[in-house]
């Protein structure tokens, strides 16, 4: 059994209406157009206005009383059906906004349901449900004959009846071949009846009837029908056979020619045509029907009748000659044979078209606009593109009725164009002659063009002077023009072909426009401006500006401390034109990280920050046009934090000391660390390493430096020595001394040994040598602050470490005698290497450099008796002075 596609169909009626007092709208809409018989139905009320919606009443205005009720929803958490309590729940279901038919049925045909919110507003638009049955079958129920005899012209009537089904179905006729009805036969249109209806609980059947008239080639082919009532689904029915009766098979023959061709004459002239039937029971019975014509007696030739006709025809009076073949069995259904009659005659004279409309003997183009002129000539034959000629002056300049200029029509094209039309008269008789036939017109052409700019090249100025923007161009056709030019990329316009700008910035760089502009009234077109527009750039040259120097990580930042380890992207960029030459400098213009020329943007990486990356790092850039003594230039600090290391230099390598009793020896510890660290000194005692107690020690700590020093050294001193470095930042960094005995002797100008004077002599040396590295530190640290505020991003306090009391006996030392005894080299001796020492100059400078400073803040400043920070002294002067 088929099954039943269901479906069913909306109709929106759209209702306007106005509410005093309120402002709101109501609209319905639902889940499906098309629902099969037993399915659900969801519709949706959609509120839109400000007041608050507390309810919603669906209202089914249905065909009759039955079918008509309403249902509220009150508006609340959860929502429910108010006033309904005997409602079937196996019939509908809701949601807040929601109501849903469970089973559609045909019952709910032409059902039209609205929806109210709040009682006060009603929806602009209902539903209206309509309900498809799709039909079971189609029966043809007459003829009840498989086979339908009947003579040629003879009618029969065919019927056709549909099961129930809605909406009602439609019913097609078709022709076929074979006994299956199928659409891609001939469908019969014609003699069909308006559908006969009944209603069949409550269900449509269908009746169609078709009157149905034979002819002889109709003979074999089968008459059925079709019917459909739901898209998609289509039911056939049986067929029935044709046997048609009918007079000879063929039509009547015009000898010499096929039916429905064409007989070609030269007007006035006089023609004959012979027409003859073969076969059919009786021969036929031939007449002719062709202009004025007079026929002759009908000639018959065994199963073969002959009739001859003669005529004279005029121009404009083409027509068909007919021959008409009757029969007996079919008396009011003739055969015939016909050919065309046409009348050969001269091309009239040409006339000129624009799209169709006549324009006269003069026309107006606008250039290299793509115009086609056509020439129009009607004559019999009417002329075709060989046909036609166009000259120009003495060129032929086109062929064929329409004249047109490849890639437009271009200025030089205008004026006077010839059409030539030439045609064939050939008659059918070939005993007749050909006759050639010409014509011509003349058409005047004016080309009509937009004015031309001149080309542009790139423009520039240098930022504060006078500069004129100036349009120049030549005339087009009509000559009068108008100019403006604008800048593009604000809309800005000026009138006339030029514009001056008194002082350019560089706001005004960038892309103009210059437009020139006229009037065209081409023929047959509406009126056109003619334009032409060149863009040229404005380049404005302006001196270097740095728009950004930082650390990629730290946007804004001027000192930056990071750890050790760290990957660092360094950026200048700079706002310029033209471009820079970009200079990346560490430690104050010391040393160029990096340089690039023709540049807007320097990047310089330091892919593993290490201690020798703690620097100040200035970013210097100018261009043609930049006052190099004015040349922008920023600054950046970077810290970065490591634990404490031992100084690389070879200065720093020494670890085992000799001295003698009595002497002094200092021992020096220099090292790389961020933040500063704390410096502890310890002896060994035998069993492990202690802090350093006696009052012979003096310990010195400044920054990245540490010294002991043996005042006075006994013997219990000669042992190995440990200065432990920390500063909060693992691991700590331990390095160990050795002191060993040593006997220097000396002699004096008196011969004898004097070994209390070279103890003195090594005191003082010593003392020397201290107050050297203190000095060097205390200057260095002056650099390294003088460094730091000349980034001048934030002001660093420097500690005032300055204590007097620790200051005493210290400054005698310079009057030390120095005895002739052989000086050992120091470790400091390095510091005043200029050309051998670390590159970090920031953090070890020679004493030379230390004292020549560069930075203006710095270079007044007092130098000072030096200050010993962190020093510890136990005995305030030396016993043998």
């Amino acid at each position: 059994m088929l099954s039943l596609n269901l479906r069913i169909t909306f109709v929106v009626i759209v209702v306007c209406r106005m509410y005093a007092g309120a402002d709101g709208s109501v609209t319905i809409s639902s889940s499906e157009v098309t629902v099969p018989e037993g399915l659900s139905l969801t519709l949706t009320c959609n509120y839109t206005g400000i007041d608050k919606l507390y309810v919603i009443r669906w209202t089914n205005n249905g065909k009759d009383s039955g079918h008509k009720y309403d249902i509220t929803i009150e508006q609340s958490e959860p929502c429910t059906i108010f006033g309904k309590p005997g409602l079937d729940k196996t019939l509908f279901t809701y949601t807040c906004f929601t109501l849903t038919i469970l089973n559609v049925t045909r019952d709910n045909q032409n059902d039209n349901l609205t929806c109210q919110a709040n009682l006060n507003f009603n929806s602009g638009n209902s539903v209206i449900v309509s309900v498809s049955v799709p039909i079971k079958e189609v029966i043809m129920t007459d003829p009840t004959e498989s086979t339908v005899t009947m003579n040629e012209g003879t009618s029969e009537t065919f019927k056709c009846k549909t099961s129930g089904g809605l909406p009602q179905a439609t019913i097609k006729w078709f022709k076929v071949t074979d006994n299956t009805c199928s659409q891609s036969g001939l469908e019969i249109t014609s003699s069909v009846s308006s559908p006969f209806v009944t209603d069949v609980d409550d269900l449509k059947q269908v009746e169609s009837i078709l009157t149905f008239t034979a002819i002889g080639s109709d003979n074999g082919l089968r008459i059925c029908c079709t019917a459909s009532n739901v898209e998609g689904v289509k039911r056939v029915s049986g067929t029935k056979i044709l046997d048609v009766r009918y007079a000879p098979s063929d039509p009547p023959v015009i000898e010499g020619y096929a039916s429905g061709g064409t007989y070609n004459m030269i007007e006035n002239s006089i023609e004959n045509l012979t027409c003859s039937s073969s076969g059919g029971n009786p021969l036929a019975n031939l007449t002719w029907s062709c202009f004025n014509n007079q026929m002759s007696s009908p000639i018959e030739q065994g199963r073969t009748v002959k009739r001859v006709v003669q005529w004279t025809a005029r121009r404009n009076e083409n027509a068909r000659c007919t021959c008409t073949a009757s029969h007996a069995v079919r008396p009011n259904k003739h055969q015939t044979a016909f050919v065309n009659v046409n009348i050969l005659y001269s091309p009239s004279t040409p006339l000129f078209k624009l799209d169709n409309t006549a324009v006269g003997s003069s026309i107006r183009i606008v250039s290299d606009t793509i115009q086609t002129v056509e020439c129009d000539s009607s004559g019999n034959p009417y002329p075709t593109t060989s046909d036609f000629t166009w000259i120009k002056g003495t060129n032929v300049v086109g062929t064929g009725p329409v004249l047109n200029w490849p890639g437009g029509v271009m200025v030089g094209d205008d004026g006077s164009y010839t059409c030539t039309v030439e045609t064939t008269l050939t008659p059918s008789d070939q005993s007749k002659d050909v006759k050639i036939a010409t014509n011509s017109s003349t058409l005047e052409v004016t080309v009509l063009y937009p004015p031309k700019l001149q080309t542009f090249t790139r423009e520039s100025a240098l930022e504060g002077y006078s500069f004129m923007i100036q349009c120049v161009y030549s005339v087009g056709n009509p000559a009068r023009t108008k100019s403006t030019i604008t800048r593009l990329f604000n809309g800005t316009s000026w009138s006339g072909d030029s514009h001056t700008m008194h002082s350019i910035n560089r706001a005004d760089a960038g892309l103009h426009r210059c437009t020139v502009e006229n009037t065209m009234d081409p023929t047959g077109a509406d009126t056109q401006t003619g334009t032409d527009t060149a863009d040229f750039e404005i380049n404005v040259w302006y001196q270097t500006s740095i728009s950004r120097f930082e650390f990629s990580a730290f946007s804004n930042q001027t000192i930056i401390t990071v750890n050790e380890s760290e990957r660092l992207m360094l950026v200048c960029e700079v706002l310029s034109n033209p471009n820079s030459t970009i200079r990346l400098k560490e430690n104050h213009m010391a040393t160029v990280l990096k340089e690039a020329t023709n540049a807007l943007k320097v990047e310089y990486l330091i892919q593993n920050a290490t201690c020798s990356d703690t620097s100040v790092y200035t970013c210097t850039a100018f261009n043609n046009y930049t006052d190099m003594e004015r040349a922008p230039s920023k600054e950046l600090q970077l810290f970065v934090r490591c634990s404490p290391r031992p100084s690389n230099h070879h200065s720093q390598l020494r670890r085992n000391f000799t001295g003698f009793l009595h002497g002094n020896v200092t021992f020096v510890s220099m090292v790389f660390a961020y933040p500063p660290p704390e410096f502890k000194w310890k002896m060994w005692n035998g069993t492990y390493y202690k802090e350093v107690n006696e009052d012979n020690y003096a310990i010195f700590s400044s920054y990245l430096l540490t010294s002991l020093t043996i005042l006075d050294i006994k013997e219990d001193n000669f042992v190995s020595y440990a200065v432990q470095v920390s500063n909060g930042i693992q691991p700590d960094l331990q390095e160990i001394f050795h002191l060993k005995h040593q006997v220097i002797t000396t002699t004096s100008e008196d011969g004898g040994s004097n070994q209390a004077s070279v103890s003195g002599g090594v005191i003082g040396g010593c003392l020397c040598i201290i107050l050297a590295v203190v000095v060097i530190v205390l200057l260095l640290k002056r650099k390294y602050d003088c460094s730091i505020k000349m980034s001048k991003k934030k002001d660093i306090q420097t500690e005032n470490d300055f204590q007097e009391s620790d200051n005493l006996g210290f400054n005698a030392a310079v009057t030390y005698e120095i005895m002739p005894v052989e000086k050992e080299s120091t470790d400091y001796d390095a510091l005043n290497a200029g050309n051998d020492r670390p590159e970090k100059s920031h953090i070890y400078m020679s004493l030379d450099e230390s004292t020549s400073t560069r930075n203006p803040p710095c270079e007044n400043s007092k130098s000072e008796d030096p200050v010993y920070k962190n020093t510890k002294r136990k005995n305030s002067m030396q016993k043998n002075l």
